[in-house]
């Protein structure tokens, strides 16, 4: 799971004494929390096909969003795990991690928004944490029990515009998909309505003085 422009700091698995985190903090008590991570660009496209290829910028060649592609002749993470026999699916919030960028190469199913021309605004064109999910876990009810699957979620709640959280439907609250990779129940509650009851679905609250993102805060739709 990647969350544009996410601050670690504001995370309480990185230290923040007041942040509401209890899953993103669940997950790096799990699994591996790194404690010096740093990106290779201040951007999100080049940043993903980094994330992806396991290359930086001077050697994939993204340098910007909207104007640059992830070349067929990168090897994919998504392709090395579908080579290896994994289902592999992506969902992803914002215009600037379209398909057409080429990081759909290896996915099996690639969800994106549906603005599809480019346009002044259009790397700001995005959708909301729940349209995300909903996608998501429409294709994970399709997946088998037994077969081992990589699925990418990509969120995109504390970037610009930052919404006061009075401003912004319910559904479009940012819910934490953070359990146990092999725990399918626990991601299927988290990701469903019908899962409020059993696992915590969390919305971005925002300080209203800097549009930062300070926390995970409970919202019920």
């Amino acid at each position: 799971m990647t969350i544009d422009t996410l601050r670690a700091d504001r995370l309480g698995c990185y230290g923040h004494a007041r942040a509401l985190t209890p899953n993103v903090d669940g997950l790096a008590a799990r699994g591996v929390r790194f404690e010096r991570a740093l990106s290779v660009a201040p951007i999100t496209f080049p940043s993903h096909v980094s994330l992806m290829s396991g290359t930086i910028p001077p050697y994939h060649g993204a340098r910007d969003n909207g104007v640059f592609r992830a070349v067929e002749e990168l090897h994919l993470l998504a392709e090395v795990l579908s080579d290896a026999g994994l289902r592999t699916a992506a969902f992803t919030a914002a215009f600037v991690l379209d398909s057409q960028f080429g990081l759909n190469q290896g996915f099996e199913i690639y969800g994106d928004i549906p603005q599809r021309v480019m346009h002044p605004k259009g790397m700001l064109e995005h959708r909301t944490a729940g349209e995300v999910n909903a996608q998501a876990l429409s294709w994970l009810n399709t997946v088998p029990g037994d077969d081992p699957f990589f699925m990418w979620l990509h969120y995109y709640e504390p970037h610009l515009p930052h919404p006061p959280p009075e401003a912004r439907p319910a559904h479009a609250t940012a819910w934490a998909l953070l359990p146990d990779a092999s725990a399918r129940r626990g991601l299927q509650a988290a990701l469903s309505a019908e899962g409020a009851g059993r696992s915590p679905r969390e919305g971005w609250n925002y300080e209203a003085s800097s549009g930062v993102a300070k926390s995970w805060q409970h919202v019920v739709p």
